[in-house]
């Protein structure tokens, strides 16, 4: 607390938001509601849908007895969305699966149980909607999934130097070339298979920067200003997969104008 000039005193309170959201008292919330002079028919929706949810625990295998939470409204995303992440970072998810995990998003929040199934009263894509935008800000198990090894694969291609990078290039033999020879097999770890089966939806959403040319594939990448990969459109019947962009510049740094005249089409070649 501090004193302005004068008589009047003024201070600061500093609150953790996120605590606070969390242990919300249900009856405080309805309170608020009212004073706001908020309609009787929304204040009871409102309260069913953040007192209705109850939950269980596996303990050793075994669910404990019902638990019935007396407060807080963030618990469906902080626990639901989140355990899974650790393990969408290094195999990817079949679909079922998560879809799977919808579903026991889906029941938690509209407190569905094994004796029967509760109204949905709002479409799921609402819900994972960001909260700014009026939803919950729940994340879609199988893009969390496709992010999380994207993410993995821009750090293997930007940060080659880092020793789990190091690991997996020296390991699977790709010379850190990912660009022309990503590929898995039947006995490689299930992170390399799950990198190896992402990467064609990976490379179809980057544009590479060129830089000196030693890591960009002529062919494969799309390094030009229209987003293409120049293996969709050469003029010969055998091409150079591995060639890179600095094997077709000369020795003063400029392209080499006949290759690109030879294996290009014309409007491609300006």
């Amino acid at each position: 607390m501090s004193r302005m000039k004068g008589n009047k005193m003024f201070m600061s309170i500093k609150i953790d938001l996120e605590n606070a959201y969390d242990r919300l008292n249900w009856n405080f919330v309805e309170k608020c509601l009212k004073e706001c002079n908020f309609p009787h028919k929304i204040i009871q929706l409102i309260h069913h849908l953040i007192s209705s949810p109850s939950y269980k625990i596996l303990w050793n295998r075994e669910k404990t007895d019902t638990i019935i939470p007396t407060r807080g409204i963030a618990l469906c995303n902080s626990v639901l969305s989140s355990i899974p992440y650790y393990h969408m970072q290094y195999a990817k998810h079949p679909r079922t699966l998560c879809v799977e995990m919808e579903k026991i998003q889906r029941g938690f929040i509209w407190g569905d149980t094994e004796q029967g199934r509760k109204p949905h009263l709002v479409g799921w894509d609402v819900i994972c909607l960001s909260k700014m935008n009026g939803g919950l800000g729940l994340k879609r198990p199988h893009l969390m999934n496709e992010a999380f090894l994207m993410k993995m694969l821009w750090n293997l291609n930007t940060k080659p130097d880092d020793l789990w990078c190091k690991v997996l290039l020296s390991k699977y033999g790709t010379n850190n070339d990912l660009s022309s020879s990503i590929k898995s097999q039947p006995y490689d770890s299930p992170l390399w298979k799950a990198l190896a089966g992402t990467w064609g939806e990976f490379q179809r959403n980057i544009v590479w920067k060129i830089g000196d040319g030693l890591h960009t594939n002529f062919w494969l990448d799309k390094w030009g200003s229209n987003n293409i990969s120049l293996i969709t459109v050469p003029t010969q019947s055998c091409i150079d997969t591995i060639l890179n962009v600095k094997d077709v510049t000369n020795e003063s740094g400029n392209w080499d104008d006949e290759f690109f005249f030879q294996n290009l089409p014309e409007k491609h070649c300006d």
